[in-house]
């Protein structure tokens, strides 16, 4: 049975595989994303259909949402694959840096999730799933207030998976490693610090997007038993300490 599913970051490079696959599968999308060109482009190609909303404005979540349930008749997933990353160390890292790291990485998904409950508890219950990172599980040097936004989403993610568990709502987290193509930063100036070669993970390669989706998928559509759980997709890297050294002999 097709499913309705709201993504919000669908113009990301995971927004972007993910809906392409669920399309795929015969499922109906409505999503959201900052890059007008790239909205309008996917969904002439996938008949999705695209809010260009700026889920950071004033309503704008409410009337995500709302629009969303209308078009769809109801909803039954949420994913939220939206992010900005931020590089800087934890104690370099301005007031106007760290809130907006924490506005765009946590306060607005935890709004977008609140708004949306209501709409996934209805019918047969529904699947949230939150996109956060490997930095959730064992944060990084360079990203400072990032890695803690991160391990907020996924903590985040557990309280919603406690309220929403009687209602037949399951709320999980994909924590994705390195991105081939990286992903949007919170400035659009050069960073002020290089974070270098990213480490190769036992897998032999970093990961992709489309790896991720099809880990964002499972998690839509499984029972309510699953719920509450964090699963990381980065090829093996932080399987072990310096797992960057096993394709160095």
């Amino acid at each position: 049975m097709a499913r309705r599913v709201l993504v919000i970051g669908g113009t990301s490079q995971l927004g972007q595989a993910l809906i392409r696959r669920l399309v795929e599968r015969g499922d109906r999308i409505v999503f959201n994303g900052r890059n007008l060109k790239i909205g309008e482009s996917l969904a002439e190609e996938t008949c999705a259909s695209f809010f260009a909303c700026d889920y950071l404005n004033p309503g704008a979540v409410e009337h995500i949402v709302g629009q969303a349930v209308s078009q769809l008749n109801g909803l039954d997933g949420l994913v939220l694959a939206g992010g900005l990353l931020h590089v800087a160390r934890i104690s370099e890292t301005s007031d106007a840096a760290w809130d907006k790291v924490l506005e765009n990485n946590l306060i607005a998904p935890f709004r977008i999730v609140r708004a949306a409950m209501w709409a996934l508890s209805r019918d047969d219950g529904g699947a949230i799933v939150t996109v956060a990172s490997g930095t959730a599980t064992r944060p990084e040097f360079e990203l400072g207030a990032y890695s803690v936004a991160k391990r907020a989403v996924h903590w985040m993610t557990n309280m919603f998976a406690i309220e929403g568990a009687p209602k037949g709502v399951s709320a999980n987290t994909v924590c994705p490693g390195d991105l081939e193509g990286g992903m949007a930063s919170i400035c659009d100036e050069p960073q002020l610090r290089d974070l270098g070669e990213p480490f190769i993970p036992p897998a032999g390669a970093l990961t992709s997007a489309e790896e991720v989706a099809k880990s964002i998928i499972f998690l839509l559509s499984t029972s309510p038993g699953l719920t509450g759980a964090s699963l990381t997709v980065d090829g093996g890297l932080r399987a072990a300490l310096r797992a960057n050294k096993v394709h160095q002999g």
